[in-house]
């Protein structure tokens, strides 16, 4: 990942379930917070800014990201 930017445009992955959808999005941002997969950047847009708004709760894990040096 490293070098590479995601772009997420909406609170889950794939399409179908939508609980299933983003609970792997969950698992993929506690996979990318390991430092050899951080990527350079996230890019949010339509409802997957949602995830980053105030009281989401995932904000720790955007945080962990940011501190490991990927621009949200």
């Amino acid at each position: 990942m490293k070098g590479k930017v995601l772009l997420l445009g909406a609170e889950g992955i794939g399409l179908g379930d939508d609980d299933l959808g983003y609970e792997i999005l969950v698992t993929m941002l506690e996979t990318l917070s390991k430092p050899e997969d951080t990527p350079l950047a996230i890019v949010l847009w339509n409802t997957a800014v949602k995830l980053v708004a105030e009281g989401s709760p995932l904000l720790s894990q955007w945080r962990r990201l940011e501190e490991k040096g990927v621009n949200i």
